[in-house]
Protein backbone atom coordinates (compact mmCIF):
# COMPACT_ATOMS: atom_id res chain seq x y z
CA UNK A 1 0.00 0.00 0.00
CA UNK A 2 1.17 3.55 -0.57
CA UNK A 3 -0.03 6.29 1.30
CA UNK A 4 1.17 9.83 -0.41
CA UNK A 5 0.76 13.03 2.24
CA UNK A 6 1.61 16.39 1.45
CA UNK A 7 4.89 16.00 2.55
CA UNK A 8 5.56 12.73 3.09
CA UNK A 9 4.96 9.01 1.53
CA UNK A 10 4.62 5.80 3.36
CA UNK A 11 5.21 2.57 1.81
CA UNK A 12 3.90 -0.76 3.51
CA UNK A 13 4.71 -4.44 2.83
CA UNK A 14 4.54 -7.87 3.93
CA UNK A 15 8.10 -9.46 2.51
CA UNK A 16 7.38 -13.63 3.82
CA UNK A 17 10.81 -14.94 3.50
CA UNK A 18 9.67 -17.33 6.78
CA UNK A 19 7.08 -18.75 4.55
CA UNK A 20 9.50 -19.21 1.61
CA UNK A 21 11.46 -21.40 3.75
CA UNK A 22 9.32 -23.56 5.22
CA UNK A 23 7.96 -24.58 1.62
CA UNK A 24 11.08 -24.55 0.35
CA UNK A 25 12.70 -26.89 3.49
CA UNK A 26 9.25 -29.55 3.36
CA UNK A 27 9.84 -29.96 -0.15
CA UNK A 28 13.72 -30.82 -0.31
CA UNK A 29 12.60 -32.53 3.27
CA UNK A 30 10.36 -34.44 1.16
CA UNK A 31 12.83 -34.99 -2.28
CA UNK A 32 15.55 -36.27 0.23
CA UNK A 33 13.21 -38.78 1.80
CA UNK A 34 12.48 -39.64 -2.39
CA UNK A 35 15.99 -40.03 -3.06
CA UNK A 36 17.14 -41.61 0.07
CA UNK A 37 14.97 -44.09 -0.39
CA UNK A 38 16.38 -44.41 -4.12
CA UNK A 39 20.00 -45.07 -2.83
CA UNK A 40 18.27 -47.58 -0.08
CA UNK A 41 16.98 -49.89 -2.77
CA UNK A 42 20.38 -49.50 -5.32
CA UNK A 43 23.45 -51.94 -5.09
CA UNK A 44 25.17 -48.29 -4.59
CA UNK A 45 25.09 -47.09 -1.04
CA UNK A 46 26.59 -43.41 -1.84
CA UNK A 47 25.22 -41.53 0.98
CA UNK A 48 26.42 -38.33 -0.59
CA UNK A 49 23.66 -38.22 -3.18
CA UNK A 50 21.13 -38.92 -0.66
CA UNK A 51 22.37 -35.78 1.19
CA UNK A 52 24.07 -33.76 -1.05
CA UNK A 53 21.36 -33.36 -3.33
CA UNK A 54 18.51 -31.91 -1.36
CA UNK A 55 20.97 -29.85 0.45
CA UNK A 56 22.13 -28.33 -3.18
CA UNK A 57 18.19 -27.87 -3.95
CA UNK A 58 17.62 -26.20 -0.63
CA UNK A 59 20.16 -23.83 -1.03
CA UNK A 60 19.66 -23.32 -4.97
CA UNK A 61 15.88 -22.91 -4.32
CA UNK A 62 15.60 -20.75 -1.52
CA UNK A 63 18.95 -18.66 -1.53
CA UNK A 64 17.91 -17.97 -5.70
CA UNK A 65 14.04 -16.83 -4.33
CA UNK A 66 15.63 -14.68 -2.42
CA UNK A 67 18.21 -12.79 -3.95
CA UNK A 68 15.36 -12.48 -7.16
CA UNK A 69 13.21 -10.77 -4.73
CA UNK A 70 15.65 -8.90 -3.11
CA UNK A 71 16.93 -7.50 -6.35
CA UNK A 72 13.38 -7.04 -8.00
CA UNK A 73 11.85 -5.72 -4.42
CA UNK A 74 14.48 -2.68 -4.49
CA UNK A 75 13.68 -1.71 -7.79
CA UNK A 76 9.99 -1.80 -7.40
CA UNK A 77 10.25 0.49 -3.78
CA UNK A 78 12.53 2.66 -6.24
CA UNK A 79 9.80 3.29 -9.11
CA UNK A 80 7.77 3.41 -6.65
CA UNK A 81 9.03 6.04 -4.52
CA UNK A 82 10.32 8.36 -7.53
CA UNK A 83 6.43 7.95 -9.15
CA UNK A 84 5.17 9.15 -6.04
CA UNK A 85 7.88 11.74 -5.50
CA UNK A 86 6.91 13.28 -9.14
CA UNK A 87 3.21 13.34 -8.55
CA UNK A 88 3.46 15.51 -5.27
CA UNK A 89 6.03 17.65 -6.83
Amino acid sequence: MLRTDSASVTIEYRLSCRQMLVIVTFMMAAASVAIGLAVLNSNDSSLGAAVGLPVLGWIWLFGMNYLLGWWRLSGAFRRVVLDAAAETI
